[in-house]
C-alpha cells in the first residue's frame, strides 16, 4: 500500500482508486528480489497555506426537531489551500486574494443571528458543519479561477467554541 501511494506521487499519476494504479515500477517483475526503491521524502512536498478570520454571530440549532435557545459564539474560520507547485514568485497563491473573499463572505454573518441570514434562514440548520461547508463551497466557486493552476481550496475549519470545531474538506477535483 505504501509503495503504491509513493508511486502515485513519483510518477505523477492521478487515480481514483488504488486498483487503477500500476503496482510495480517499470522494468521490474514480481519475481525481482531487489527491494523497492525508497523515495526521497522531500519529493512528496505539497504546499499548504492557511488564511484565518473570525466573526461574532448567534444561532439557534434544531436538534431532533427541537430548537435550542439563541446563543452566540466568536467563530474562528481557517481556510486551507493546497497545491503541488508555486508560481514564479514562489507563491502558492496571494494571501490577500483569499482574505478578501473570505472577509466578504463572513461580513454578512458578523454581529447577526445566522438563522436570519441566507442560506441559514430557510431549511439549512446553522451548525458549524453547515457553516464550514457553505464557506468552502462559496470560496471555491468565487476563487477557483484566481487560484488555478497552482492552488485549490482544500478545507474550511470552523471553530465555534474552544475545543469545538468542524472541518469540511472539498472533494478532490482531479488535483
Amino acid at each position: 500500500m505504501v509503495y503504491q501511494r509513493w508511486w502515485i506521487f513519483a510518477r505523477g499519476q492521478r487515480a481514483k482508486t488504488l486498483g487503477e494504479l500500476e503496482t510495480r515500477p517499470p522494468n521490474r517483475t514480481p519475481e525481482d528480489p531487489k527491494p523497492y526503491p525508497v523515495p526521497d521524502p522531500l519529493s512528496f512536498v505539497v504546499f499548504e497555506i492557511s488564511v484565518q478570520t473570525e466573526f461574532a454571530a448567534a444561532h439557534a440549532l434544531s436538534i431532533g426537531g427541537v430548537r435550542e435557545m439563541v446563543h452566540g459564539h466568536n467563530w474562528h474560520v481557517t481556510v486551507t489551500l493546497t497545491g503541488d507547485t508555486v508560481d514564479g514568485d514562489g507563491l502558492l497563491c496571494d494571501f490577500h486574494t483569499v482574505e478578501a473573499s473570505l472577509r466578504e463572505l463572513t461580513e454578512r454573518f458578523h454581529n447577526r443571528n445566522l438563522n436570519d441570514v441566507a442560506p441559514f434562514n430557510g431549511s439549512v440548520n446553522p451548525t458549524a458543519e453547515n457553516v464550514a461547508r457553505y464557506l468552502a463551497e462559496e470560496l471555491s466557486a468565487n476563487l477557483d479561477a484566481d487560484l488555478a493552476p497552482n492552488a485549490a481550496i482544500a478545507s474550511v475549519r470552523v471553530t465555534e467554541a474552544p475545543g469545538c470545531a468542524a472541518t469540511y474538506r472539498i472533494p478532490s477535483r482531479g488535483r
